[in-house]
């Protein structure tokens, strides 16, 4: 600040050092209202996302050797039920919940159901020892922190990495 001291009147400077005082006031401000806006905005998506998972449902599709019958694995699958109990179209619900940027929420969302449900085999007799195919977004292949979440989920549930392939949706972004 020197320098603009040597520059500028003692007038100029005094009115210049005010003018940066204020902007920097005004610049905390806006960003103390800008961090306001977006940790409401994420509440928002949560509270939505939180009915939203109420209405998730998991089913798993086997995948079976034609030639012995052996169940090899799985494949994950996550509907959504409506207020009246019909399953909503998925693909158009993909589309929804991408577009209102959920999609990792909602793969991280099935992934710890998918988890929780070998878990829950597990502690009830069920070894199953196969692999389950949970599908996500390119979205949430892009998102630096989806490698921690599936880390986490599956350090939380026990469940060992290489029974979960996570495989790119088919109609997915």
């Amino acid at each position: 600040m020197e320098f603009l001291n040597k520059m500028f009147s003692k007038k100029k400077y005094k009115k210049l050092l005010k003018k940066i005082n204020n902007l920097e006031k005004e610049l905390k401000v806006h960003r103390q209202n800008v961090q306001d806006k977006l940790d409401c905005c994420e509440q928002n998506y949560l509270n939505v996302f939180s009915d939203l998972e109420s209405h998730l449902e998991m089913f798993y599709q086997p995948k079976v050797n034609l030639n012995t019958g052996e169940i090899l694995g799985a494949e994950a699958l996550v509907r959504v039920l409506d207020f009246n109990g019909k399953y909503f179209n998925t693909q158009e619900f993909i589309e929804v919940i991408e577009r209102e940027k959920l999609i990792t929420v909602l793969d991280g969302c099935v992934l710890e159901n998918v988890c929780g449900d070998m878990r829950m085999w597990r502690k009830n007799g069920l070894n199953l020892e196969i692999p389950i195919a949970v599908n996500a977004s390119s979205k949430s292949f892009e998102d630096m922190k989806f490698p921690k979440l599936v880390q986490r989920i599956l350090c939380s549930n026990e469940i060992n990495p290489e029974l979960i392939h996570l495989e790119l949706t088919e109609y997915g972004g």
